[in-house]
Formats: C-alpha cells, structure tokens, sequence
C-alpha cells in the first residue's frame, strides 16, 4: 500500500472556512492547493446557483464534472482560476456545502517556491473577492445559527449577554 504525505492548515477568515494544504510528488516535490467551504445557511442569497448538475465525461466514467466557471466561484480572485469542485453535504437532509478550490502546479508556477504564508495571503484575496460579490453570514458560536453580525466572542445580538 502506498500513501501520499500532505500537510493541513485549516481556519477561518472572516467567518468563511478554508483548508490549505501541502502534498507531495512522488519525486519529493512540494504542492499546494488551498479550498473554501461555501455552506448554504451562510450564503443563502445565491447557494441555489452553486450547487451545480453534474455532468459525467464520456472519456472518464467515474468522474464527474460541473460547470462552475460561469458561476460567482469562477469569478473569485484565486490563483490561476478555481480548479476544483465538490458537493461535501447535502445527503440524507444534512446541510447542503461545496468545497471549492485551486492548485499552484501551473505552468506559471513552475521553478517557484511557495509557503503557507504565501498561500494564506491568497485565500485572504479570495475571501476578500468573495465578500465583495455575496453577502456572508457569521456563525454565532452560542446558538449556533447564522446571523447577520456577531460580537468578539462570536456571539449574536440575541446571545451578545450569555
């Protein structure tokens, strides 16, 4: 059995979720890719439009393919453009949420050498291009809804006190 060695940075910036990570070629070298969680009951307003048909390929029959370039995710400020797509809830009545992302292993990228840092400052850019197009609610971490605004504590109007 072989296993490949990757590295996951996770967070949050500005409420939205990220994952970076860094994997391995089997030569040693080092790729990054880093994707946002875009979750229904946080961007409602245009979720409908996000959770995109799949089309299957005729030359790859267990891939699937969305067309999500002529959505808002294909006109966020990633690098190199948004090379990843994956419904990751939404089954059996569990909360609907995609996974969206990118790589660094383009032809523009070649001869480059990349740290966390480096891929941090792009999915700041990238929250900050998705925060300019849709409205993104915050997780109050009290009752657990989303809601327009919360305090320091991550705490709503209505949990401000508690």
């Amino acid at each position: 059995m072989e296993h490949r060695k990757s590295e996951v940075y996770s967070g949050k910036y500005l409420g939205v979720p990220y994952e970076i990570r860094r994997w391995y070629l089997s030569d040693g070298t080092p790729c990054w890719n880093y994707y946002l969680f875009l979750i229904e009951k946080q961007i409602p307003h245009v979720f409908e439009s996000l959770w995109l048909p799949g089309k299957r390929l005729a030359m790859a029959r267990n891939h699937i393919a969305y067309e999500y370039n002529e959505t808002i995710i294909g006109n966020l400020d990633w690098h190199c453009g948004c090379t990843y797509y994956e419904k990751i809830s939404g089954f059996d009545g569990a909360d609907r949420a995609i996974k969206v992302g990118c790589d660094y292993s383009h032809l523009y990228d070649e001869n480059k050498s990349y740290d966390v840092l480096d891929i941090e400052r792009d999915v700041i850019d990238c929250v900050d291009s998705l925060l300019d197009r849709v409205i993104v609610l915050q997780w109050c971490l009290y009752c657990g809804e989303y809601v327009a605004e919360v305090n320091e504590k991550n705490h709503c109007v209505d949990c401000k006190d508690k």
